[in-house]
Parts: structure tokens; sequence; C-alpha cells
């Protein structure tokens, strides 16, 4: 993972405009792309994003934007409940917000955070697939030394979820039973589309395109 040191000293900085009152943020564009793969098609594929070096997320609130931007360069999230509510105005399901901002922007690291865990299994409806997508991601990219007394990980073990370690658990066996060759993800599977053709279409402007006429089939 790139250090903010590291990112430093790259001098290509991207702007990005964010609510209806298009607040710009100057972000190093090297961060931005590790961590975001909805960033990283943006700015290296043929969209006027590329051109202009500058992208818009128009119906993004400020506050959610300001947490996926201080873990971008801090690689922290807010430690208590207080702590999710301290910014002015900040709404009153930020952790919740901060997941759909990070499954719409395709940024697994930041959802992989137990806080999130922890809040999604008790806030949201067991169908939903963005906790389908925690599962996976635990499954996948879990490491033994991502927990640390540090980052505060070490102590949020005991809060998770007893659902979220039967499903860690039962994935498990799917893996054992048929053998897992670790295909990539598709964000498509964690979307939620209300047919199959909405998620041919999903996919199709994933392939293709990540701006406006995406934007409807990102929400959680």
């Amino acid at each position: 993972m790139m250090r903010p040191s590291a990112a430093a000293s790259d001098l290509a900085i991207t702007i990005v405009e964010v609510s209806a009152a298009k607040k710009k943020y100057h972000i190093h564009r090297s961060l931005l792309v590790e961590h975001s793969e909805y960033f990283k098609k943006a700015l290296n594929g043929p969209w006027t994003e590329t051109r202009e070096g500058s992208v818009t997320l128009e119906d993004v609130d400020c506050n959610t934007f300001d947490i996926f931007v201080d873990w971008m360069y801090a690689q922290r999230l807010p430690k208590t409940e207080e702590a999710w509510y301290a910014v002015d105005d900040v709404q009153q399901d930020g952790p919740l917000t901060a997941l759909v901002l990070a499954n719409r922007i395709i940024a697994p690291p930041l959802t992989a955070h137990y806080e999130f865990v922890i809040y999604a299994f008790a806030n949201l409806f067991s169908e939903r697939p963005i906790l389908a997508l925690l599962v996976e991601l635990q499954y996948r990219r879990f490491c033994e030394t991502h927990d640390t007394k540090e980052n505060g990980e070490m102590a949020r073990r005991h809060r998770l979820p007893h659902d979220f370690l039967l499903r860690i658990m039962l994935r498990l066996g799917q893996a054992n039973r048929d053998g897992d060759a670790e295909a990539d993800l598709n964000p498509c599977d964690y979307h939620g589309h209300a047919s199959e053709e909405a998620k041919k279409q999903c996919q199709a402007n994933t392939d293709e395109d990540t701006d406006e006429g995406a934007k409807e089939d990102w929400k959680v």
C-alpha cells in the first residue's frame, strides 16, 4: 500500500468536485488510483475525467467524502460513535453513507474495516448485497498482520457479529468443497439489481464507462 509520503512526491493532483455545491478537493492522483477502482478507471480511460484531470460526484455528501479522504491519507477511521458524528451537520447514518460511497467507488480496503462490518450487520437487512461483499472481502483479503493494537482492529475482533463469522465459516466450507480459483470480484454481483437485465446493463456500464450513466446501479 502506498504511503502518503510516497504520494507527496507525485506532482499529479486530481480535483474532485463533491456535492451539488461542487466543493473542490485537491487530491494526489496516485492515492485515488490505488484505493478506488472507480477513480482508477475514470482517470486512466478515454473519458472526460482523464483528459481534464477532474472528477465530479454531485450526489455525494461532503462529510461522507471527508471520511474517505481522511482514510486515504491516514489509514484511520473514526474510533468511536461520537467521533463519527463529530463533523458539523454530518448525517446521522455516517457509517452507512460511508459504506455506500465505498461500494460505489469500489474501495474494498475501506469497506473491510471491522467498524464497517459491525455497523453494517447491526443496521442492514440480512439480504442486502453489501453484507455478502463484506464477507467475500474478508475471505479473500484477511491477513492476521492486518489486525493490530495500533489500528484498533485487534480490540474490535470480539465485537464481530455472529452472522458475519458464520458466513465466513460457510464461505470457507464452500471453497474447500468446490475448490476456489479466486476469480476477480465482479462488483455487479453485489449491487442488488432489480432484474437480470439491469445487472447486464450495469456490467456493460462498468466495463465501458464509470460516469453518470452508471450512478444509479452503484447504489446499495
